[in-house]
């Protein structure tokens, strides 16, 4: 079986655009790694990657951002996004370079689909590249497989529950609703909530061809039978969609006597009030607070 130093060495065969960071000469193979005229070298890790930058450079990568992207990249979110690139890519094999490719997500989708192409991924940053030089393309894609949905919130995950569902000290009397999973990432980031979420994945769209029944609604109306369910946040987004959803989920949870809110709008921190629209402007004045 081929190493994935090999593999990156065949890959990087027509990528003439290496080039040494400390004397900007063109690199080349020599032995297990690469060198330039001068005599600079950079070894090439037996993981399949090599580092070409002259000093680090600052990211905001971690162990927990790489899970969630993860399980959003593994519940098929983004794979309109390849089929994309694969209908614009010519036919025959093809060399890719995926600039700023992360994990390598997308790149081991195309290579998966056409084994006989070949691939190298460039990033800034130095933990993503250490992630898809450890990580087989095939364990991305099979991580599709793995993930599914939260038997209480229908978030993904690749248990029986999501780690918010499993957290024993949330506040089960209050539920967020949230169009996609990555809306609780977003909310989970400004560690201000400390109750249980719900997702829909979707929103009503009847131009979309999107009804009720498409949408996690009936999971949600289960979860708040048994009484501990005190209040529901309705954090849909601020769209015509979002809006028609939130009023619909609304009418069916007020005559079961739960509190229904939905999430202030406002004029966002640093921005002109002369650029923001009458809507915001008409909520922001509803949602006031006394100073």
């Amino acid at each position: 079986m081929q190493s994935k130093r090999e593999r990156f060495f065949q890959a990087a065969e027509g990528l003439h655009a290496l080039r040494c960071p400390v004397c900007g000469g063109a690199l080349a193979r020599q032995g297990e790694g690469l060198a330039c005229a001068q005599g600079h070298t950079r070894d090439v890790n037996r993981k399949g990657y090599v580092h070409l930058l002259s000093r680090p450079h600052p990211t905001y990568y971690d162990q927990e951002l790489f899970q969630a992207r993860r399980q959003v990249f593994a519940s098929g979110c983004y794979l309109p996004v390849v089929e994309a690139v694969e209908e614009l890519l010519p036919e025959g094999p093809q060399r890719i370079l995926d600039a700023g490719c992360g994990e390598g997500y997308y790149l081991a989708q195309l290579l998966s689909r056409y084994p006989a192409w070949q691939g190298a991924g460039v990033d800034i940053s130095k933990e993503a590249i250490e992630k898809a030089g450890s990580t087989d393309a095939q364990a991305i894609i099979d991580a599709h497989e793995q993930i599914h949905y939260c038997s209480v919130c229908c978030n993904l995950t690749d248990g029986d529950l999501c780690p918010v569902c499993r957290d024993e000290s949330r506040d089960r009397s209050v539920i967020c609703v949230v169009e996609d999973p990555r809306d609780v990432f977003a909310l989970e980031r400004t560690n201000e909530f400390h109750a249980t979420y719900h997702v829909l994945h979707g929103a009503i769209s009847p131009l979309g061809g999107i009804g009720p029944d498409q949408l996690k609604i009936k999971e949600l109306l289960r979860r708040v039978q048994d009484g501990t369910v005190q209040e529901v946040i309705m954090a849909t987004n601020p769209t015509v969609e979002g809006e028609a959803t939130a009023m619909y989920i609304s009418r069916l949870l007020k005559p079961l006597g739960i509190r229904v809110t939905r999430l202030a709008y406002g004029i966002p921190v640093g921005g002109d009030l002369e650029y923001a629209d009458e809507v915001t402007l008409s909520r922001a004045i509803e949602g006031r607070q006394e100073l």
